[in-house]
């Protein structure tokens, strides 16, 4: 699989898990199971939810490109270490007695 394909995959996982981190609702009920009459939200509780929840989706994508940064990194190092091992191998499949091979530190 070539490294942009895989970068291609572990960004769509992300945007995957980020979606369906979103759709997680948080269910509650309209009525008091104690009475029978609903009551309403005032203005300012609402403006209150909407602010909390804000702060809460901010901190979450701090976290998120907090983790993409480091998935994003740590794939860098191996595509790097793979092409590190790729050089080697063909050093070594050119040199027809293995003699010089660097792999074997020669």
């Amino acid at each position: 699989m070539s490294s942009k394909c895989c970068v291609t995959v572990v960004l769509a996982v992300i945007c995957l898990s980020v979606i369906l981190l979103s759709l997680d609702a948080d269910a509650q009920p309209t009525v008091d199971d104690d009475t029978s009459s609903c009551s309403a939200s005032t203005l300012q509780e609402v403006a209150t939810g909407l602010e909390d929840t804000v702060k809460e989706m901010k901190d979450d994508i701090k976290d998120m490109k907090k983790d993409i940064k480091r998935l994003l990194t740590s794939v860098a190092c191996e595509y790097f270490m793979h092409l590190v091992l790729i050089r080697k191998t063909i050093q070594c499949t050119l040199y027809t007695t293995g003699v010089n091979c660097p792999a074997n530190g020669h």
